[in-house]
């Protein structure tokens, strides 16, 4: 999940950085790897970490990945006092929920189907 905060904290930085040595590079092909290298690095270390999430087989067939980070999200928030902003992202991990629930259900009846066909 990102915030505003990590957006604005990206963009001020990028304001900070000198561009330099990509559009000195004479080597178009070299210029966009120095790019993508910069731009990677960046992202992955400094603003958006990769965070990792566990689901296992107890939780419930729904729980996505996603749908654990939002839960988390919340439960953070909830101990923090933040009902209202609580009270929103439940609205949006329910919404997921259902979504999830929806596509499950319209796999098992292509299942279904496919097994009745044979």
């Amino acid at each position: 999940m990102r915030t505003a905060d990590q957006h604005a904290a990206l963009l001020s930085y990028l304001d900070t950085v000198s561009w330099d040595y990509v559009l000195q590079e004479c080597d178009t092909q070299a210029a966009c790897d120095n790019f993508y290298q910069v731009m990677l690095a960046i992202l992955d270390y400094f603003f958006y970490p990769t965070r990792s999430v566990t689901v296992t087989n107890r939780d419930p067939y729904f729980v996505t990945p996603a749908i654990k980070a939002l839960l988390r999200k919340r439960n953070r928030i909830m101990r923090k006092g933040a009902v209202t902003a609580a009270d929103s992202l439940t609205q949006r991990i329910g919404q997921r929920i259902a979504n999830q629930n929806r596509i499950l259900c319209l796999h098992n009846i292509a299942a279904a189907a496919s097994k009745c066909e044979t």
